[in-house]
């Protein structure tokens, strides 16, 4: 079978872990809902090789293949930790970014991104 012959009836169906629960948007705290537009709305590269990365300044920053930066924001401390929040558990993480505020940053890339 070739992409262009497959059809919705062909793609498998997403199943949660068991003991999951699936959170619905609707749901979501005002941090994480604006997390999640932050998230939807950054210029990402066509090739899907992009890289993103939260600096210790708190500035997210997306790169794309060349290491072009196409994404530099500043993050609220609340942005912050719902995004490290939703990473595996890491205590050097934690410690890493309580406290940090990317819009207090100093960083002209950030404040052009604004």
């Amino acid at each position: 079978m070739t992409p262009q012959s497959a059809s919705i009836d062909d793609i498998p169906e997403c199943r949660f872990p068991p003991d999951s629960e699936r959170v619905e948007y609707k749901d979501l705290d005002s941090a994480q809902k604006q997390l999640s537009e932050i998230l939807h709305t950054v210029k990402q590269d066509p090739t899907l090789k992009d890289i993103s990365h939260l600096g210790s300044e708190g500035i997210y920053h997306c790169l794309i293949t060349d290491r072009h930066v196409v994404n530099a924001i500043p993050l609220t401390s609340p942005l912050i930790k719902d995004l490290v929040g939703q990473l595996p558990y890491s205590e050097e993480s934690e410690k890493k970014f309580h406290g940090v505020n990317g819009t207090r940053s100093g960083s002209k890339k950030a404040r052009s991104a604004l």
